[in-house]
């Protein structure tokens, strides 16, 4: 599933809104690192829980 990044949107707060994802997992999934910056608009892979 994608979720798509909202402004105001943290990586953290994304993870939360979804039972069983981790930050990690969204990072791994996405090819991003802790540090990496978002955007409105951006397309995240999300797992199935």
């Amino acid at each position: 599933m994608y979720y798509t990044v909202k402004k105001g949107d943290t990586l953290w707060e994304i993870a939360k809104k979804f039972d069983g994802v981790t930050l990690n997992d969204i990072l791994e999934l996405n090819g991003l690192s802790k540090e990496s910056k978002i955007f409105p608009g951006k397309k995240l892979k999300i797992k199935r829980g």
